[in-house]
């Protein structure tokens, strides 16, 4: 891990904002966009049922946000105690604040998993699903909650990554899964659309 990240102390800091800043605005980006993807393509496959469907969206969002707001928490915490360890040369120390937020994402991912499923609906009402909406709300949620543990860590290591110094690699990561669910979204988005509106074809 050391060599690595030997650069952090000893390149110009201009040079190292650009050079960890930009792969992380890039993928962040890019996620941003296969959000906006996503809204399109629940738009067309819906067809005249598009405002309920992207109202579900819309009400499972929050709700979907707090998983990431989870992963993120420990991800900065993780990644702040990685920065300093590496800067000290506590190599043991990084390595131990890895493996406590490869455990905590997993733990949490799945506390939420069980805990949003068994709770949906109320949570749903809560968050101000109407009859109408909550089909597409409840079956959005039920697939996102039940990869949380995935989600949880994927977006905590990707602060730890760039924490490393492999700021490209967390890009690579970002793009990758942005990519897979666009070539997707086509496929499981109207499939799902045909699933809970009975809709024949995608529109």
């Amino acid at each position: 891990m050391l060599e690595h990240s030997r650069f952090l102390g000893t390149e110009k800091v201009s040079k190292l904002l650009f050079r960890l800043s930009a792969p992380s605005i890039i993928g962040m980006l890019v996620y941003a966009f296969y959000n906006v993807v996503d809204t399109i393509f629940i738009g067309r496959a819906l067809g005249e049922e598009s405002v309920s469907g992207i109202g579900g969206l819309v009400i499972a969002f929050p709700i979907h946000m707090l998983a990431m707001g989870i992963a993120i928490g420990l991800g900065i915490g993780g990644s702040s105690i990685v920065s300093r360890a590496l800067g000290s040369k506590e190599l043991h120390k990084a390595e131990k604040a890895l493996g406590t937020v490869f455990f905590l994402g997993i733990f949490l991912g799945f506390a939420y998993s069980f805990t949003g499923l068994f709770f949906l609906e109320s949570l749903l009402k809560i968050f101000g699903a109407t009859p109408g909406i909550m089909p597409y709300a409840r079956a959005y949620l039920e697939i996102i909650m039940a990869g949380s543990a995935v989600f949880t860590l994927g977006i905590a290591t990707e602060d730890l990554v760039r924490a490393e110094g492999n700021a490209r690699y967390a890009m690579f990561g970002m793009i990758f899964g942005a990519g897979l669910n666009i070539i997707l979204d086509p496929i499981f988005i109207t499939t799902g659309a045909q699933r809970v509106t009975n809709t024949p074809s995608f529109r």
